[in-house]
């Protein structure tokens, strides 16, 4: 992890348990397959990892690398902005029909990052 205080194992434990909660309370976890909440969670730990070192065999599929890739840079502030409006602009998950189940991870994980104090 970076050198930075706020970016350690408690800070990606906290993400990954409240992407896991988001997940459950938003039902989205119905709508993805075992193991697309395998991407979800595994992305939440590693989403402040430098290196992520995936060298599971099942990871190397594209569909899975890209998903992980979209979670992680989607908790980038630099688009904070961005997906605080598509928040704002949907009061809850049920209303957000028009959004992809890739925006509706992007956003859960956007929330767990930005939930606790590490």
């Amino acid at each position: 992890m970076y050198d930075n205080p706020y970016h350690n194992f408690h800070h990606a434990f906290d993400v990954t348990q409240t992407f896991y909660a988001l997940l459950h309370i938003t039902n989205v976890i119905e709508e993805i397959s075992e193991l697309l909440q395998f991407a979800c969670l595994f992305s939440a730990l590693c989403h402040d990892l430098e290196h992520l070192g995936v060298n599971n065999n099942f990871l190397s599929k594209e569909y899975i690398k890209d998903v992980i890739t979209s979670l992680i840079m989607s908790t980038d502030m630099a688009r904070h902005a961005e997906y605080l409006t598509m928040m704002r602009s949907r009061s809850t998950m049920d209303e957000g029909q028009g959004l992809t189940t890739i925006t509706k991870l992007e956003l859960l994980i956007k929330c767990a990052d930005t939930s606790n104090v590490s």
